[in-house]
């Protein structure tokens, strides 16, 4: 931990420091003039080893952690997540809150902050089915998408993970306060940056990396070309995730990054038996093979709205069902793309909107 406060001192260099003296301890205490000698670290980064081993540092930032109920886990650690330790720059040290552990098959859904009713639907539907399924989902605690998905899975009481860019005890932005709350109870948040950081510009690539390593595959919807979500896809394909994207309407900007994704063989996704195919699982509502009936459905308010204005056999479009349920016609299409990704209604030709027959089905 000590190593990993020191200014300049990212992953790769505490790597080769423990490398080189063949145990963070012997690195930690290693005279300067032996510091500054080892390959890459110099002077300067070796002064400031020495400044920070002389320091309380180290001490206040346990008991910060300590006070808000924040575990250290580091690269010596049996708790320290699997999937982590084989990308390029692992953290040597993370901070979690929360009591969640990487021992289920994980997902990270990401795209744009900007994301349209469609896109938030897509994520809300993704989220909540595969949470259903048992698969962690991974964002990084971002407006838009991320926050979709997050909450989504809250609201299922599936298990998600936040990756942030500044320390796990930051609210950014600050109206996430009660989601992270919300997220540590089931979940967890994490980051490599210490206890009190702020969110920097340039911490944000790295904590794409994080995102992608922390997940089996990577989905991305709704990203510009020059998106943070790219930029995690790219982290995804290095590391050897799987990738995959939604796609979306072809005159829309953030249609433009997961069609770019599509058009460099990342697999298309349509529902999430799509993801569950990539992680090598059978699809939604079967076991060991055999087709079950889908579970009973856990309904927000405004589903439940939707689905009674929808009656068997019958179709309709979202301006009707959106003034038969008393809600706005932007917030029915989120609603009625996460409802179809579920399962529980289907789209028709002109754009009308039934219930699917699938979801009245009895269960086996």
């Amino acid at each position: 931990m000590g190593l990993s406060l020191v200014p300049g001192l990212g992953p790769a260099r505490v790597a080769r420091l423990v490398e080189y003296f063949g145990s963070p301890e012997a690195a930690w205490t290693a005279p300067r003039e032996a510091l500054a000698g080892v390959p890459g670290i110099g002077r300067v980064i070796a002064a400031a080893v020495v400044t920070a081993r002389n320091s309380d540092r180290v001490d206040r930032a346990l008991r910060q952690a300590a006070g808000r109920g924040v575990c250290l886990v580091t690269w010596l650690d049996a708790g320290y997540p699997v999937r982590l330790r084989g990308i390029p720059a692992s953290p040597p040290v993370l901070y979690v809150r929360g009591p969640w552990r990487d021992d289920r098959p994980a997902v990270a859904i990401v795209g744009t902050r900007r994301a349209t009713p469609y896109g938030l639907g897509v994520a809300e539907g993704l989220a909540a089915a595969l949470a259903g399924q048992g698969v962690t989902i991974v964002s990084g605690l971002a407006r838009g998408i991320d926050a979709a998905a997050h909450r989504a899975v809250v609201r299922a009481g599936g298990s998600t993970v936040g990756v942030l860019a500044c320390g796990v005890d930051v609210a950014y932005p600050p109206e996430h306060r009660s989601l992270m709350d919300a997220m540590a109870v089931h979940g967890a948040l994490v980051a490599e940056a210490p206890m009190g950081a702020p969110p920097e510009r340039g911490c944000f690539p790295a904590r794409n990396r994080l995102i992608s390593g922390l997940a089996d595959a990577v989905i991305v919807i709704e990203a510009g070309l020059g998106s943070g979500a790219l930029i995690t896809a790219r982290q995804a394909a290095v590391q050897g995730r799987a990738v995959l994207a939604v796609p979306g309407n072809v005159y829309a900007p953030g249609s433009e990054g997961p069609h770019r994704l599509l058009a460099a063989g990342a697999k298309v996704v349509t529902g999430p038996d799509d993801v569950l195919a990539a992680l090598g699982r059978p699809a939604a509502g079967t076991r060991d093979g055999d087709r079950q009936g889908p579970a009973a459905p856990d309904l927000a308010p405004i589903e439940r709205r939707l689905i009674a204005a929808l009656k068997d056999g019958d179709a309709r479009s979202i301006d009707s069902l959106a003034s038969a349920a008393g809600i706005g016609v932007a917030a029915a299409a989120a609603t009625l793309v996460a409802l179809e990704l579920r399962g529980l209604v289907r789209r028709m030709a002109g754009g009308l909107y039934a219930k699917d027959p699938a979801s009245r089905r009895p269960q086996i």
